[in-house]
């Protein structure tokens, strides 16, 4: 792996600023309910801790995108880069005519004034899981999921495909709406057998249980053919379809190399293939992200 150093003093590319119309109707009222706003890092300044060194991506350059690809509805998830510093997250919120909510890291609950947040459209906390990052801390843990629950709030577990195994017990027993993220970070090249994929889908058979299916493509950018990764993505969709939701995961961290970068409209016509069924896609993009994010 590129060193920390490296990688926050390589200037990086931007996400395409051409996304393709899809081909694919997005329906009326569709929630895109996974993107970061980054910056401008000279009115939000990065965090010294982040582990590289990301392009602006604001809100006024994701709600163009959004607008050529048909979405209405968005939830802006809270990205490392910024850490605790929740500031663009609250700003991109307001300046979207209450069309976006957002979900803010485990991080930024300690003495917080969550009414206040919840007032600002933050209906979600994401809370760090994967092995590389850090080792669970069941105390802490229990913390935020208890401050989370007591809001109303969802649950979103940042896990791989080592973590979502190993505390598959732990998310099996909370007692908050929880969404597991991102396919867990599974490697699409071990196919459908693989204990992290048994371990989500029987995870997802509990009634608190969410799925977020953002991000299919990372599969591919760690090595997965698009053919392996439809197989793991079908069966993600097909488990749970009234609680699954969908994201762009825009402006696409960690990707900033020229070939690596996707262009939004390709992703949506992922759905195609991953989700054939129309009712189903309206579900997905729709009805689940609206009950799931829009409550006062």
């Amino acid at each position: 792996m590129e060193p920390t150093s490296d990688r926050k003093e390589r200037v990086n590319l931007p996400p395409d600023p051409n996304p393709r119309k899809p081909q694919m109707a997005i329906p009326p009222g569709a929630w895109d309910a996974h993107f970061h706003v980054l910056g401008p890092p000279h009115r939000f300044p990065y965090a010294d801790a982040r582990h590289a060194t990301p392009p602006a991506a604001p809100i006024d350059h994701y709600l163009k995108m959004i607008e050529i690809l048909g979405f209405e509805r968005g939830v802006v998830v809270q990205p490392s880069a910024h850490y605790d510093d929740i500031a663009s997250v609250l700003d991109a919120i307001e300046k979207s005519d209450g069309r976006l909510m957002g979900v803010i890291r485990g991080e930024c609950l300690e003495g917080a004034d969550l009414k206040a947040l919840h007032r600002a459209g933050i209906r979600g906390v994401r809370v760090e899981l994967r092995t590389e990052h850090r080792e669970f801390d069941k105390a802490s843990f229990d913390r935020m999921v208890e401050q989370t629950g007591a809001m109303g709030w969802a649950v979103a577990l940042h896990v791989d495909a080592t973590s979502i195994v190993k505390l598959a017990e732990t998310i099996a027993a909370i007692k908050a709406t929880t969404i597991i993220e991102n396919y867990a970070q599974i490697d699409a090249r071990k196919g459908p057998d693989q204990p992290a994929l048994k371990a989500l889908v029987e995870l997802a058979g509990e009634p608190h249980v969410w799925l977020k299916a953002a991000s299919a493509y990372r599969m591919v950018l760690r090595g997965a053919t698009w053919d392996e990764v439809g197989v793991i993505a079908r069966i993600v969709h097909g488990c749970a379809p009234d609680k699954t939701i969908w994201g762009t995961d825009w402006p696409h961290t960690e990707f900033y190399q020229a070939g690596t970068v996707p262009n939004d409209g390709d992703l949506v016509d992922t759905l195609l293939d991953f989700v054939p069924d129309e009712i189903n896609r309206r579900k997905l993009l729709v009805d689940n992200p609206k009950r799931l994010f829009d409550w006062a």
